[in-house]
C-alpha cells in the first residue's frame, strides 16, 4: 500500500519529477479535464496527500505541466535556431519543429495555450509566462537576422508575431484533424511547413 513516504535514497525533488511524468502521460491519454491529483498519486504509487507537498491544487499541477511544455518547446526552438546559419532555412525549420511539437503533444499543446487557471489564461502565472516568452525568443532572433537593416524592435516583434500566429493556427488545424487529409506523415508535415513559411517570407522580404 502506498504510504507517501520517500524510499531510502530518494530525494525530495524526485517525487515532483515522478508526479509530473505521470501527470503528463495521463494528460495526453485523457486530457486535462480528467487530470486529478488523486489519480496522479495513485498512478505514482504514493498517498493521496503526497502531491500536495509540491502542488497546492489541481490548477497548480496544470500550471506546472504548461510550464514544462513551454520549457520543452523553448529548448527545441533555441536548438533549431542555432543550428542553421541561413535565416530562411532557420525560419522554415522553426516552423516545422513547432508544428511537430504540437502534433506529438496535442493535449499538452492545448493546455499550454488553453484557458489556464480560473479561465483567465496563463498570463498571470509567472512560471508559465516566463517560459512562454523564452519559447518565443528564438523566432525573434531569426526574424532580426532575416529582415534588411536597419531593423527596429517593433519590426522584429511584428514579424515574429505574424509567424507565430501562422504556425499556431496550422498546429491547431492539424491536431483538430482539419489537415488530416493533407498531412499523413512527417514528409508531408515538412513540406507544409516549408510552403507555409515561404508564403510569409514572400511578404517579409
Amino acid at each position: 500500500m502506498a504510504t507517501g513516504k520517500r524510499r531510502p535514497g530518494e530525494k525530495h525533488g524526485d517525487l515532483k519529477v515522478a508526479l509530473l511524468q505521470v501527470a503528463g502521460k495521463q494528460l495526453e491519454q485523457d486530457g486535462p479535464e480528467k487530470l486529478s491529483l488523486r489519480a496522479v498519486a495513485r498512478m505514482a504509487g504514493v498517498s493521496q496527500t503526497a502531491p500536495y507537498n509540491h502542488f497546492s491544487s489541481r490548477e497548480g499541477l496544470l500550471a506546472a505541466l504548461a510550464a514544462q511544455g513551454f520549457e520543452l518547446l523553448a529548448t527545441s526552438q533555441a536548438a533549431t535556431a542555432q543550428g542553421h546559419d541561413d535565416p530562411r532555412i532557420a525560419l522554415e525549420r522553426l516552423g516545422y519543429e513547432y508544428i511537430r511539437f504540437a502534433r506529438e503533444h496535442p493535449k499538452l499543446y492545448r493546455l499550454m495555450f488553453g484557458a489556464g487557471v480560473g479561465g483567465e489564461g496563463w498570463h498571470h502565472d509567472e512560471r508559465v509566462a516566463e517560459r512562454k516568452s523564452r519559447s518565443f525568443a528564438p523566432l525573434g532572433g531569426v526574424i532580426r537576422r532575416l529582415l534588411p537593416a536597419p531593423v527596429s524592435p517593433e519590426q522584429v516583434d511584428n514579424g515574429a508575431m505574424v509567424c507565430w500566429a501562422f504556425v499556431h493556427g496550422l498546429s491547431m488545424m492539424l491536431i483538430d484533424g482539419t489537415l488530416a487529409h493533407r498531412v499523413k506523415d512527417d514528409d508531408a508535415l515538412a513540406e507544409l511547413s516549408r510552403q507555409s513559411i515561404a508564403v510569409i517570407l514572400d511578404g517579409l522580404t
